[in-house]
């Protein structure tokens, strides 16, 4: 098992600390000002969030075709464009999102914490169905590398195959029954970045599915930390010491 290390430059292009709940009938847009103007100062932009629904349709004469459903008001993002922050107050849920150039998790909890504590008293949510943490990591390695010298696990092409792998992407899900949670693991290959190297997406969304009275909310902050501990486990089991060299 590989240990947990510190990294001056880590490559989190996002991180989040997202709480779903069963959907409010309706957001009362006074409260939610009045909430925000406690806030607007370090999160200047605001704008309101729409739900919308993608459908396909096949046609014998015409040939496929798509059309947007809009679903209508759902909610609101708050961001701090400066700060790469961004807060999201919605019907059926609350997230925090902490984009590059990441701090620490310390802040990033502490952080989602307070604003955790906005939401709830001002949208007035009643069952909590889902928390989670999830972080994007991008990671970029020279261009026709060996996979298997940066990543565990990588995919593979099967003996016999005279070809090279031009694009993947895996996810696996993994429970962790000691603390009753699982994970989505996504590993894809995501193009060639400025610099000519190729960029690897490493997405780890670590989550509990539950059903739980907001009023009872008071400890899924050390369950967010249990997370945490389940998410560097994954990270540094799934790189190699090859990969970490530029992130030390």
């Amino acid at each position: 098992m590989a240990e947990s290390r510190k990294l001056s430059n880590p490559p989190i292009t996002e991180a989040l600390i997202d709480i779903q709940v069963e959907p409010v009938t309706t957001l009362n847009k006074e409260l939610v000002e009045r909430a925000y103007s406690t806030f607007s100062k370090n999160f200047p932009e605001k704008r309101p969030l729409r739900s919308g629904e993608l459908i396909f349709t096949l046609d014998v004469d015409k040939g496929p075709s798509s059309d947007t459903l809009d679903k209508g008001f759902v909610g609101y993002h708050f961001f701090n464009q400066e700060g790469g922050k961004l807060v999201q107050f919605r019907k059926d849920g609350f997230t925090f999102n902490k984009l590059h150039p990441y701090d620490n998790w310390e802040s990033v909890c502490s952080e989602a914490k307070e604003f955790w504590s906005i939401y709830k008293n001002t949208i007035s949510p009643k069952v909590i169905k889902r928390i989670a943490i999830r972080y994007i990591n991008r990671i970029d390695i020279p261009l026709g590398a060996e996979l298997s010298e940066y990543f565990n696990g990588a995919p593979v092409i099967p003996a016999g195959i005279p070809a090279s792998i031009e694009k993947f992407i895996t996810r696996t899900t993994v429970k962790n029954s000691d603390i009753d949670s699982s994970a989505n693991i996504t590993l894809a290959y995501e193009g060639v970045n400025k610099s000519e190297k190729a960029s690897i997406l490493l997405d780890i969304d670590v989550y509990e599915v539950l059903k739980l009275d907001v009023k009872e909310d008071g400890f899924l902050w050390d369950k967010f930390e249990e997370f945490h501990d389940f998410k560097n486990n994954i990270f540094f089991n799934s790189v190699t010491d090859k990969t970490l060299e530029s992130y030390l």
